[in-house]
Parts: C-alpha cells; structure tokens; sequence
C-alpha cells in the first residue's frame, strides 16, 4: 500500500480472545489486521489511538523522542508513515512504525519487546506484519538501528527475517581554520541540474570493491540512490562535487546541512573510483570538503562509516575525526534477499 499511515478501525472492535502465541496466523477483515492466535491480534492504530501508541513507541526516551515522533506523523509526513502496534487481552504490548523516505528505503521504529518469555514474539511478529506492508508499498528494503548488545530487539527482527548488514560507527570532528591539500591537479565543479546521470555513474564505480555496506549493492537504481542522499538532511548542491583529473572523474564527496540547520554538517557520501584509489585522492576529497564547511560557517563535521572498512576509519581518525557512538544495522530487502 502506499497510502501510508492507515487509522481506519478495524473491522472487529471485540478484544482478542484465548491463550497462546499460535506459530499460524489468519487474516480478518480484508487484510486490515492480522490475528496470529485467540489472543494476539496486530493492526493499524486508529485515529483515537495515536498518542497512546505514540507513548508507547517511545518507551522511556523522554518526550523529545515522543515530539519527533508526532512530528513525523503530522502534515504531509504521516502518508509515508504506517503505525501499528501488537495488542493482547492485557492491552497494547508492543509498537513499530515505518517511514518510506526518498530512495525506497524504509526506517523502523519499535518499542521495546514486552517483558516475559513470549515479549521477543510478540515484537518479531509485529515487525515481521508491517514489515511486509511497507515493502508491499514500495520499499526497496526496511533498515533498523540497534545498538550492539542490545539482543532482544536483535533477536525480534532476525525472528522477523531481517539480517545483519554492518556495525556503524558515528563519528564527529569540530572545525578549525582548513586547508585543503595543496595543488592536488583536481578540477572541482559543484553539482548542478544535468549531472544526476553522471554522479550514478561515478558512485556506481565507487561501490567496485567496496566494504561499506556491501550487502545494499543491487537493491535499488543508482536514481534511489541519489535521491536518499539528497534527502539525508539539508540538501547543499553547492557542497556535492564530482573532482575530476583532466576530464575523468576520480570519485564524489557529497555534504550537506545536518538535520535541523544550525552550523553542523553531515559527510553523506564520499567514494573514489577504483583506478584512482591509494594515490591519496580520499584524502583530498575529505580535506576539500572540510575547508569549504569551515569557509561557510559550519563548526562541526558528522559521518558515518561500516567498521568493517578498515581504510575508511584510519583516514577518518587521522583527519582528526573522533567516534561518538556505534549502531548496528539490520535490513530485509522486498523479495526476501538479503
């Protein structure tokens, strides 16, 4: 479906009866919701319901992550958003929401796994629900992010299909006066309108070899690929730029403004080609990037990188970048790859 949060009632209002988590599930009502035994049924929250499930999605986090939330799912933002939640005879026990962003890739919310011996269930069972009604809709692939050693959320979405793509690791600079490396012989043309074919080109070359998230290479155009990296952020053509060596592009670095505005910025993207690797052209990539942020006002420089890219992490950390926090990642892709 791809009309987005749905708060039509489902087509039964009786609580759900009996014991037991079935390993079966039936459908009712067209498809509307789903009851997986007597007692466990999974539907769209209604309209009355959104803040109490809202509530519940943001378990303990404090209202700041509850006001994202209801942000996210107010205006235009609510039809790429689908809110369901797991409900047995004791009430509400869990709840997960997705949100399609540009580039067909669905983010997951969830609660956290009801306490007791069924709660991973529960939780798998709901993400594995709206999960399939959020690819059926469109997405290319659903994306989690669990923190490491967090194992039941874990253990929820690997029950619920979902696979292990990468451990990210965040990483922060601050900025101080920046020079790019000297004449580097790169010519440096900020992107423009006309130039989306040519950046699919050089970021598909970019990805030859490469250990940073390997496991997404093929789910999606190299179009919805460019699209996400727009919308990562504030978008800042004039910060997107494809150097190239007499007329031949040796790779892309892509920047743009952090969520929210402020003189923060995020490193979306950075690749070389594979003919022009480990001649230092990473480096100078970074360095432009960081004396053109600094040139503009920005104080401080994010990213995110595979931990598993072990050159990409020595370049970042001897370019003064420090880790703030790690994630790990969890996808299903439409079709059931992985």
């Amino acid at each position: 479906m791809r009309a987005g949060l749905s708060t039509a009632p489902p087509p039964q209002n009786h609580p759900p009866r009996g014991v037991g988590i079935a390993p079966h599930k039936r459908l009712h009502g067209g498809g509307n919701y789903v009851v997986l035994s007597a007692m466990l049924k999974i539907e769209p929250v209604g309209r009355g319901d959104l803040h109490r499930a809202l509530r519940l999605l943001a378990g303990g986090e404090g209202g700041g992550r509850l006001a994202r939330l209801e942000a996210m799912l107010s205006g235009s933002d609510a039809q790429r958003c689908k809110l369901w939640w797991a409900r047995t005879l004791r009430g509400p026990r869990a709840a997960a929401m997705t949100a399609l962003n540009p580039g067909r890739c669905a983010m997951v919310f969830h609660s956290a796994p009801p306490r007791g011996k069924s709660g991973v269930r529960i939780l798998s069972h709901l993400i594995a629900e709206l999960t399939g009604a959020t690819l059926a809709g469109g997405a290319a692939f659903a994306q989690v992010m669990i923190p490491p050693g967090d194992a039941r959320p874990a253990e929820a979405f690997q029950q619920a299909g979902y696979s292990r793509l990468a451990e990210l690791i965040y990483l922060r600079r601050g900025m101080r006066r920046e020079l790019p490396m000297g004449d580097s012989g790169l010519t440096w043309e900020p992107f423009s309108r006309g130039h989306e074919r040519r950046l699919e080109e050089v970021i598909a070359d970019t990805y030859t070899g490469s250990r940073d998230c390997s496991g997404l290479l093929g789910l999606r155009e190299m179009s919805d690929v460019v699209a996400a990296h727009k919308a990562s952020g504030i978008f800042r053509p004039e910060s997107w730029w494809i150097p190239t060596s007499g007329r031949e592009p040796v790779g892309c670095v892509l920047v743009n403004g952090a969520p929210g505005g402020g003189n923060a910025c995020d490193l979306v993207y950075l690749g070389t080609r594979p003919k022009w690797r480990r001649k230092g052209f990473g480096r100078m990539m970074l360095r432009h990037a960081l004396a053109h942020a600094a040139a503009g006002g920005m104080k401080r420089m994010h990213l995110a990188v595979d931990s598993s890219n072990a050159v990409a992490v020595r370049l970042y950390r001897q370019e003064g970048f420090r880790e703030r926090a790690r994630q790990d990642v969890y996808i299903k892709p439409a079709g059931g790859g992985a």
